[in-house]
Order: structure tokens, then sequence, then C-alpha cells
């Protein structure tokens, strides 16, 4: 039975939605920490389809920019 059970945990750590899980958390911690240090806590973060490398590229150069402090 702990056999099983150790392997039914093994097996679970290489599923793909748990990885997908671990890594979706690990970039909003990282997106979060990232816009704190840079915009001193004023950002915000946009969820939606990505359209791969390319479109991330056309919309970071087309994004106006931030504003460089409070007004």
């Amino acid at each position: 039975m702990i056999g099983m059970c150790v392997a039914l945990m093994r097996d679970l750590r290489r599923d793909p939605l748990i990885i997908q899980d671990e890594r979706g958390e690990e970039a909003v911690a990282v997106a979060v920490a990232a816009g704190d240090e840079e915009y001193g806590g004023a950002f915000e973060i946009r969820i939606g389809p990505s359209g791969g490398p390319e479109a991330d590229a056309a919309q970071r150069s087309s994004a106006p920019s931030p504003p460089d402090g409070p007004r």
C-alpha cells in the first residue's frame, strides 16, 4: 500500500497539469516581483491569449511607455 502511494506521488510530480500549474505560479510570482521593483507597486498584470514571441515583440514596440512617476 505504501509503495502504491509512493508510485502515485512520483507519477503526479511528472503530470503535465501539475507542472503547468507550478510554472504558472512561478511566472506570476516573478512578474509581481518585477512589477513591484520596476513600478513601485503601480502596475497591473493582464491576462489574455498569446500570439507567440513575434506578437509580444510587436506589442512591446507599439505600447505606450509608462509614466516616469506619480503626478
